[in-house]
This record gives C-alpha cells, structure tokens and sequence, in this order.
C-alpha cells in the first residue's frame, strides 16, 4: 500500500513500519483488531492524563495482548515496574527515558523485558508512541 491509498482510507488507522529496503504501510482494519479491542484511546490510571492506550487485540485464552501507548511530554512515572509476562516495545515516535539505568530510547528503538524484570521509573518530555506486545511464558 501506497502513501496515495493510504490518503483514500481515512477512516482505517494506518502505521507505517521501517524495513531493510524502504516503510511499507500496514492497515489495521477492524477485523484484524479481534473482539475484545478497544479501539478508542483510554487514559491510563493513576497517570494525570499523559499516559493513554489503545488495545489493537487481546486473546483471553492466552493473555496475549498488543497496544499502543502513547505518553505525553511530561509523563514521568515515579516507580519502578515488575510484572510475571514478557513484554516486547517497539519505538514508534519520541523518546522515553529510564531513569535508573540512564539510558533514552528514541523512534525505532526495541526492547524486550523478560518476566520479574525491574525497569523504569520513566519520564518523557517530548512524548512518544509505543507499540506494545505482551504474553505470558508457555
């Protein structure tokens, strides 16, 4: 798919993924989102608002699931996260940095955080985008 068919769908949510020779646009069109989506943004609590989520599939089977994430400049978490399922991010847009191993991870970055791994807090101030795939260890 083109940038110009992309353009004559606005009604379809449309992200466009690097690859090794040139993007490519992917559509997520309502049935590949599965039946417990949630298509709409949803505000992440205990976030003041700067952090919201869109589920693009969960499978209540597995407890599999993918989102994005979208935090705004200024979010910044205060704690740090532990959690028993592995968690893959990819960097979308922006920059996020953790705080306690001092790094930033900025647009195309990948991170993948194994079970009862502890990382963050985190903090943002130009904001960023993330897409996020999490599932338990089988």
């Amino acid at each position: 798919m083109n940038r110009a068919e992309v353009a004559a769908h606005p009604q379809e949510t449309f992200y466009i993924l690097p690859q090794l020779s040139e993007p490519s646009v992917v559509s997520l069109k309502q049935e590949f989102r599965g039946s417990q989506a949630q298509p709409e943004w949803v505000s992440v609590p205990d976030s003041g608002g700067l952090m919201m989520q869109k589920t693009l599939n969960i499978d209540l089977s597995t407890g599999v699931y993918t989102r994005i994430v979208r935090m705004l400049p200024g979010f910044e978490s205060k704690v740090e996260d532990e959690h028993d399922y592995w968690e893959e991010v990819f960097y979308l847009e922006g920059e996020l940095v953790e705080e306690k191993k001092r790094i930033t991870l900025k647009r195309h970055s990948y991170e993948c955080i194994p079970p009862h791994t502890k990382h963050g807090p985190f903090k943002t101030e130009v904001g960023c985008e993330l897409l996020v795939i999490t599932y338990f260890s089988r």
